[in-house]
């Protein structure tokens, strides 16, 4: 393989589908900076929206350095069956020396693997979460899972964002060539200025998409058994409406209903004002195989409390950048309590998080592991 290789990336949805929260935004980072660096790059997607789709256009157009085509998708769920992907992938993907699927237990990535096993072809895949316990909770998936994965998965090497999503991996696949590089995380483009706190109403963040999986019913929970009952819970994003009005339900149930602030979906340039705000960021997720709000709030200065079943939670625990524990509520309660009380470890991690994490995560630098890791795997390609 030369020394820039021709990169044809295949995702259900890309950018701006925001709806579909971090995967969009770590692939298309991911496509942007390869092509910053010297790589000719292509997204392969559907129209796929939520439930406005985009216009397809299957000749391609450049967005942000980007090539993507988009193809019209005829189911309008988490399938995303789209034909016309499939006729490219089947005749136009050769053209390109690494092919790279993001995603799985979806009808784009599930057939293009397929397509490609039959052709004989190598192609990289990151299941973004797709084979933790948490998504494979149905038996019917679970056994399509154990059945026919090993065979449409033979060819691929496999790109994982966290240990535990590589040892989730190779409970399938035991030998499989695994790569472990973070996402993509969108930093602040200039340092960000944390506000001196005068007042003593502790700030809690919530900041993702809002979902089941997330544990927002249990973070209610534990909120509100806390000791000190002078908080505020901001949660700043978008979900279902008849499940963001169950939770509502539920924290009113709690008697803390007055002291949630929904702010829906936080635009980009308000980021820094609403992490500027807060004390610590909290994600008490069921599953969860990176994070990126993890990341994104450190960059911003902004401690971290995390339960362990989040992906990210290694780079957190390895650098001392907040607070990990196993998803129990007393002994998240009692942390939560002596945080509350002696912040000074809290304001430590904030002083030093922000330019830590800049350092680690720097686009350039992770364009050149992951370029690298193509090459090691195809160069014989």
């Amino acid at each position: 393989m030369n020394s820039e290789p021709k990169i044809l990336h295949i995702t259900p949805s890309y950018k701006p589908a925001w709806v579909y929260g971090g995967p969009t935004v770590s692939v298309s980072l991911l496509a942007e900076w390869q092509s910053k660096s010297g790589a000719d790059v292509a997204v392969l997607s559907t129209t796929a929206n939520g439930k406005s789709d985009f216009e397809a256009n299957p000749a391609g157009e450049v967005i942000d350095g980007v090539k993507v085509f988009r193809f019209r998708r005829l189911t309008k769920d988490h399938t995303h069956f789209s034909p016309g992907l499939l006729f490219f992938v089947l005749f136009k993907s050769a053209t390109y020396s690494v092919i790279h699927l993001h995603s799985w237990w979806n009808l784009v990535t599930i057939l293009s693997a397929l397509i490609l096993r039959i052709q004989g072809r190598k192609f990289i895949l990151s299941p973004r979460g797709m084979f933790s316990s948490y998504t494979l909770q149905s038996p019917l998936r679970k056994w399509i899972h154990l059945k026919l994965t090993p065979f449409l998965l033979k060819n691929a090497r496999f790109h994982a964002t966290s240990e535990s999503e590589a040892t989730e991996i190779r409970v399938i696949l035991p030998d499989s060539d695994i790569v472990i590089l973070p996402n993509y995380i969108p930093l602040p483009e200039k340092e960000n200025i944390r506000k001196s706190k005068k007042e003593k109403t502790f700030r809690f963040l919530f900041y993702s998409r809002i979902h089941d999986k997330k544990g927002l019913e249990f973070t209610f929970e534990c909120l509100s058994s806390l000791e000190n009952t002078n908080w505020i819970f901001t949660i700043a994003g978008d979900g279902e409406p008849a499940f963001v009005n169950h939770l509502k339900t539920i924290a009113n149930s709690l008697n803390i209903g007055e002291k949630i602030n929904w702010t829906g979906f936080v635009e980009k340039e308000k980021k820094a004002s609403l992490f500027s705000n807060n004390d610590l960021f909290i994600l008490l997720s069921k599953n969860e195989n990176f994070g990126n709000a993890v990341i994104e709030s450190l960059a911003y200065g902004v401690p971290v409390f995390i339960s362990d079943q989040v992906g990210s939670g290694e780079w957190v625990k390895r650098n001392s950048w907040g607070w990990v524990l196993p998803l129990e509520k007393n002994s998240i309660i009692s942390q939560l309590d002596r945080i509350m009380k002696d912040q000074g470890q809290m304001n430590e991690i904030s002083m030093r998080c922000e330019k830590e994490v800049t350092d680690f995560f720097k686009s350039n630098r992770l364009a050149g592991n992951y370029l690298g890791f193509y090459r090691d795997q195809f160069n014989n390609a």
